[in-house]
């Protein structure tokens, strides 16, 4: 891969990293991990000092970043702007695995586990 977005972060990093390209880049966000499996939180420090500790291993020509987007944050509706002029730009794009209604959210939580291709879930919450 030439990028990967990782939303979970924690050990979900690993994997990420593993599946790049050379001169493939990862880039760490939200660290949800906790949340999407009903564990506790715990601290982020150590799993974003291994993410930036990859970039030691320039043998391996990838690199590691994070970017993190905060609803507490004051900085929320800039950062989030910011993310989505990237978006428009095509400085950043987002592989879609597959698009579903939102009746249809068991066939897309499916799709997700199924692993049998890379990119994100679309779920239209609109008519």
């Amino acid at each position: 891969m030439d990028a990967v977005f990782d939303p979970l972060g924690f050990e979900s990093f690993d994997e990420s990293y593993s599946i790049l390209k050379k001169e493939g880049v990862l880039v760490g966000y939200g660290m949800n991990l906790p949340e999407w499996t009903k564990t506790p939180q715990r601290s982020v420090i150590p799993s974003v000092l291994k993410l930036f500790s990859k970039n030691l291993l320039f043998w391996s020509e990838k690199r590691t970043t994070f970017f993190a987007v905060n609803r507490r944050s004051k900085n929320f509706a800039p950062d989030l702007e910011q993310l989505f002029e990237w978006l428009k730009d095509g400085k950043i794009s987002v592989p879609i695995k597959a698009t579903f209604k939102l009746d249809e959210i068991q066939k897309a939580h499916r799709e997700y586990a199924s692993g049998d291709r890379l990119g994100s879930i679309v779920i239209e919450v609109t008519p």
